[in-house]
């Protein structure tokens, strides 16, 4: 990753360094934050017993449809989709560019999605992202503190809205009612409101509340 105020320069954040010093320079920034990314954004290998685990999950039928080829209607609508003036990834090709696109180059761009559907190729350009880092709260000079937004290629953006897309039917079909995380017109804001009206219910008739 490399870092970025959204296309601004770091000068308005100075971590802590070890000696006790603030940071100067958008390096020394860079430095002290990226221990901190890296754990996040760069995990260590699955446990050892995930394949044990996987053998407990009840197999459910299997949905060839979502294994069909990408269609130039769903190119078409993810596109058009995209928001404007939102900041492009490391090639800087912005949605506006993308919606701009004649059809000839939206079928070598499908084809090129398809490709990588298919396992064909699979281009390093979108495995890099600009991380912007954003101050959460509390000590600002301390890298825990502040939170990650990976800003990725538009061409990748549109390969996951395109697979999200596919795996959302399987939530509607064997999801939850309750799950409020990555479902289209909830999140888990709603999930929190209703959360807390129920805590606060039963504050309100002398009644506990336990969670299991």
């Amino acid at each position: 990753h490399s870092f970025t105020g959204h296309n601004k320069k770091l000068n308005n954040i100075k971590m802590g360094m070890s000696n006790g010093e603030l940071a100067q320079t958008d390096t020394q920034n860079a430095d002290i934050l990226q221990p901190h990314v890296d754990k996040i954004f760069n995990g260590e290998s699955r446990p050892n017993d995930m394949d044990k685990a996987l053998c407990m999950i009840e197999q459910r039928p299997t949905h060839q449809e979502l294994d069909r080829p990408i269609s130039m209607s769903e190119l078409n609508e993810y596109i058009t989709g995209a928001s404007n003036e939102k900041a492009p990834g490391e090639s800087q090709i912005p949605a506006e560019a993308l919606k701009a696109l004649s059809h000839d180059t939206r079928v070598m761009l499908l084809g090129l999605l398809q490709d990588f559907f298919d396992g064909q190729t699979d281009p390093e350009e979108w495995h890099m992202s600009i991380l912007k880092v954003l101050h959460k709260k509390g000590d600002p000079h301390n890298p825990t503190n502040w939170r990650g937004i990976c800003l990725k290629d538009m061409t990748v953006r549109i390969m996951s809205a395109i697979l999200n897309a596919r795996l959302l039917k399987l939530i509607e079909k064997y999801g939850v009612e309750t799950q409020y995380g990555s479902q289209p017109r909830r999140g888990t804001l709603d999930g929190l409101a209703v959360l807390r009206t129920a805590l606060e219910t039963q504050r309100y008739h002398g009644q506990g509340t336990w969670t299991l």
